[in-house]
């Protein structure tokens, strides 16, 4: 079941790539929809601990999503129940705002399953 949650992120128009790491960091599962398909996952966990370093000693409350655009596409790090990540890789054509929704719709589902 959490195979499949997960590769549902695939489905979405632009989405490369989608990878779960657990709370130490260790791939969990990941989907990928472009050959050769390598996903980051060491950078994208170091920039959501600075963006929740940055939200606490500014007094912002939780970061919950991390969104990162450039030329290149488009991130989303997700923090998930029981301290799991979720990475999204796309080109430039998704929407951030679809991206948002679906990891929001899809967070209880997780919460169960990890």
């Amino acid at each position: 079941m959490l195979q499949r949650l997960v590769a549902g992120f695939c489905r979405i128009k632009g989405v490369q790539g989608v990878t779960l790491l657990d709370a130490q960091g260790f791939h969990v599962v990941g989907f990928a929809n472009v050959d050769d398909f390598v996903q980051d996952t060491d950078n994208a966990a170091t920039c959501l601990h600075m963006a929740e370093a940055i939200a606490a000693e500014h007094n912002l409350g939780n970061v919950d999503q991390l969104w990162i655009e450039s030329d290149n596409g488009v991130m989303v790090i997700a923090n998930l129940a029981a301290g799991h990540t979720l990475l999204l890789s796309g080109d430039t054509t998704p929407n951030l705002g679809r991206l948002r929704h679906e990891v929001n719709k899809a967070r209880p589902a997780f919460a169960e399953l990890v």
